[in-house]
């Protein structure tokens, strides 16, 4: 070994190494330039038995419905990505697993809630109304090029509800066609008021397959003390999975991914001044795929939500008080056939490990919800909710979560007006205040 010196810098020079020192991190990364993509190996379509995906592709974002499955069942399994100069490099396949921007709602929504600050009088006239004969609604035939579901929006807004109330609560699936070119139909049926409903994404010529949805809705009163109100249909997602999607070794290109739905929400007058809130949605998913990249099958989907609250009134004065606990949408069953490639032979062939994996969460969301309403006099009332949130994202040991909103109405200060003030905090100590103010005339 000798020195060379050059501006006064001293540099060594070994007869083995060179110049300079060795770099033995950088000597062990992948090869690649602008030009290149490191590759996955995976199962390819037809006749074909090896694919190459493009590495920085290779993704799946999971829906909140699966929680941690889609993570456990990849957690852990090594596949081998290749680089420019054909160099196989081991990565975690959980990796590939993106969370789901849709997160199910745990924390309360202020723009609700300040709709729901109202007198208790108002309230107890919802309810009434609920329980009484199906009100005379005029037919309708609806066509536009942007439209809601009309028989999901029947569903939900019928009654008070906590998750009920919220379409992305019950069927979250069904947001991918919500606002596209749709159809809605409606007229008196028996003792009920049937919704017929069409909707379609996708038919403007933008790319993948066309999201349809066909659904019904139905609700009437059974009796004096129970109503009850029906949903159902069928929503082909295309290339969507119950709101996953999947690139490169995971592409569902070419996939119809149908799920069939049904649910219903049903109110019980127990006394005068209590009722019971029961509702149920299920839906079962049928994928249609090409046995190719990764996940090579899908079989058994079922999934679920419920929700159960009893309202009282008139405890306290003129006062009303509800409890509940619902479960937004969870995949209940279902498996994913796996083909995870191995390390390519000396030859170039690729061996495959096979594992049948569970589709099912390790938790089950819970959300409990307490709220109070109470009249401080006739033209002013304050409002109360509290929410409790267990195994957010149906992840089991999840941290809890927790919320609360506070509101106050007052009516009648100028004239026919109302003034609604209200704040919520989360468990992040994020606060959100608001104010409306509006004129009756």
């Amino acid at each position: 070994m000798s020195n060379l010196e050059a501006g006064g810098v001293k540099h060594s020079y070994s007869n083995e190494a060179g110049h300079g020192m060795l770099d033995i991190y950088a000597a062990l990364q992948p090869s690649v330039s602008d030009s290149y993509t490191p590759l996955v190996a995976a199962g390819g379509k037809g006749p074909v038995i090896v694919a190459m995906y493009e590495m920085n592709e290779t993704a799946i974002l999971s829906a909140s419905s699966f929680g941690d499955s889609l993570a456990n069942a990849l957690g852990g399994e090594f596949t081998y990505m290749y680089d420019a100069l054909d160099g196989g490099f081991a990565f975690d396949l959980e990796q590939t697993v993106k969370p789901s921007l849709s997160v199910s709602k745990p924390v309360i929504s202020i723009d609700r809630e300040l709709g729901l600050t109202r007198s208790v009088s108002e309230e107890k006239l919802a309810f009434s109304n609920s329980f009484s004969k199906v009100l005379e609604q005029p037919g309708y035939l609806n066509y536009s090029r942007n439209e809601s579901n009309g028989s999901l929006t029947s569903f939900t807004s019928n009654g008070l509800w906590n998750g009920f109330s919220d379409a992305s609560y019950v069927f979250p699936f069904l947001t991918a066609v919500q606002g596209g070119t749709g159809l809605n139909y409606g007229d008196s049926l028996g003792n009920g008021f049937l919704s017929l409903s069409y909707n379609s994404e996708n038919d403007n010529g933008s790319s993948g397959n066309p999201k349809n949805a066909y659904s019904f809705s139905y609700r009437l009163n059974l009796a004096e003390n129970t109503n009850l109100n029906y949903v159902g249909g069928i929503v082909n997602e295309g290339e969507s999975f119950l709101g996953s999607e999947g690139g490169g070794a995971f592409d569902f290109s070419g996939s119809e991914n149908v799920t069939s739905f049904f649910g219903f929400k049903s109110g019980i007058k127990l006394a005068e001044n209590h009722f019971l809130n029961v509702g149920y949605g299920l839906s079962r998913t049928s994928v249609n795929k090409a046995r190719s990249g990764i996940i090579q099958n899908i079989s058994g989907v079922m999934s679920d939500s419920f929700e159960i609250g009893f309202t009282s009134f008139d405890n306290f004065g003129s006062d009303m008080m509800s409890f509940s606990i619902s479960q937004p949408h969870r995949v209940a069953s279902g498996t994913a056939d796996l083909q995870i490639a191995g390390l390519a032979e000396r030859d170039g062939s690729i061996p495959y490990t096979y594992k049948t994996a569970s589709l099912r969460p390790s938790g089950r969301q819970l959300d409990f919800a307490m709220a109070y309403n109470y009249d401080l006099t006739t033209v002013s009332t304050v409002r109360v909710k509290m929410m409790h949130t267990e195994d957010k994202g149906h992840v089991r040991g999840a941290d809890p979560e927790a919320s609360i909103y506070l509101g106050y109405s007052k009516t009648d200060i100028i004239g026919n007006d109302t003034i609604t003030i209200g704040a919520a905090s989360t468990f992040a100590n994020e606060v959100d205040l608001k104010l409306n103010y509006s004129i009756n005339w």
